[in-house]
């Protein structure tokens, strides 16, 4: 299921991960949006705008989004500021998914001729002590050591089969 495909989705990046895993802000900043209260998710459109959400702003006013939580799954509410690592939540399949992940945006917001719209920006991630920054690709499989130095992580090759495999 392709989703990201509008302006404000193009870079977010879904992460496959057991249900009630926890989930931690990114950056520090203030909550301006939590939902909590949906408990269903699934492959219907009808879904669309029913999963549950934190979205934080940041010094720099972009906005983290962090949706598809569980049900019961936010541990925020609006206005509480929360520091880079602060336990904001649990993942789950709420709203239109495909199973349980976590959908991560970061959104500037535009000025609109009807006011105001949001677009996704490029996301930066840093693994490794020193770090090594980059942005995700497709497939990329990374994992957060920070025990010794950063690398570049590997991208996954997809292996076709069939027929018209090459």
């Amino acid at each position: 299921m392709t989703t990201h495909n509008t302006p404000d989705s193009e870079q977010a990046i879904d992460f496959t991960m057991p249900e009630n895993t926890l989930i931690v802000a990114a950056r520090k900043g203030v909550v301006i949006s939590a939902e909590g209260a949906n408990q269903f998710g699934g492959q219907d459109k009808t879904m669309l705008s029913m999963a549950n959400h934190i979205r934080i702003l940041h010094a720099d006013d972009s906005i983290a989004t962090y949706a598809h939580l569980a049900p019961r799954g936010v541990l925020v509410g609006v206005g509480q500021r929360v520091e880079a690592g602060t336990v904001i939540g649990y993942s789950g399949s709420t709203g239109y998914s495909s199973g349980p992940h976590l959908h991560f945006a970061v959104h500037q917001l535009l000025r609109k001729s009807d006011g105001f719209g949001n677009i996704s920006v490029p996301i930066r991630f840093y693994v490794g002590n020193p770090a090594y920054v980059f942005t995700p690709q497709y497939l990329q499989k990374v994992t957060a050591d920070y025990r010794s130095p950063g690398k570049a992580p590997p991208i996954l090759e997809i292996k076709k089969t069939g027929p018209k495999a090459r």
